[in-house]
């Protein structure tokens, strides 16, 4: 994959694979992290939630920026470092775009991958301490008690935070917003 060279992280060029969405998550990964969101996957259509030069309307983004922030920034990368300072991280459950799976093969893809999931939160020195909410149906259902099994300390067991799409903005930020209350 190529990037393009600008003074710090332009957004990949081409197909992004794991390693570009990580390396992409990295620059926006304060050391030590408040809470975690994890999502299923990055989108089909080559946008990404740390793509800092995307545009601040991308579903997922503006979402978790009016939910945190109660308005969307100017720019993702302004809006990506209040993120990090904050000490937020998003991780996606799989870092290959299933969005557009049939949905039995979504489920696999994600059951298939938790092994991968469980060490990335390894590596990002996620504790069993440390605030977890799941966004979208599948990553509540599949996901979600798969990590209580593990320990982990998912805040929203077994209520849905809903991916920000199909009319469903409003509840995402309600719900969002109401357990990062719980953080404070």
């Amino acid at each position: 994959m190529s990037k393009r060279k600008n003074s710090s992280h332009s957004r990949a060029v081409g197909n992004p694979d794991e390693n570009d969405y990580k390396e992409y998550r990295g620059f926006y990964t304060f050391p030590k992290i408040k809470c975690v969101l994890i999502a299923e996957s990055p989108p089909a259509r080559g946008t990404y939630f740390y793509f800092p030069d995307g545009a601040v309307t991308e579903n997922l983004f503006s979402a978790v920026m009016e939910a945190l922030y109660k308005k969307v920034p100017q720019t993702k990368r302004e809006g990506l470092d209040n993120f990090k300072k904050d000490g937020y991280l998003l991780v996606d459950s799989i870092y290959k775009p299933i969005n557009r799976y049939k949905k039995i093969d979504r489920i696999a893809a994600l059951v298939e991958n938790l092994p991968n999931l469980l060490e990335d939160l390894k590596s990002l020195k996620i504790t069993k301490k440390t605030p977890i909410i799941l966004i979208s149906r599948r990553v509540l259902d599949i996901i979600g008690p798969l990590l209580v099994l593990d320990g982990k300390n998912v805040l929203n067991k077994g209520d849905l935070v809903p991916f920000p799409a199909y009319g469903r903005r409003t509840e995402f930020i309600r719900k969002l917003r109401k357990y990062i209350r719980k953080l404070k």
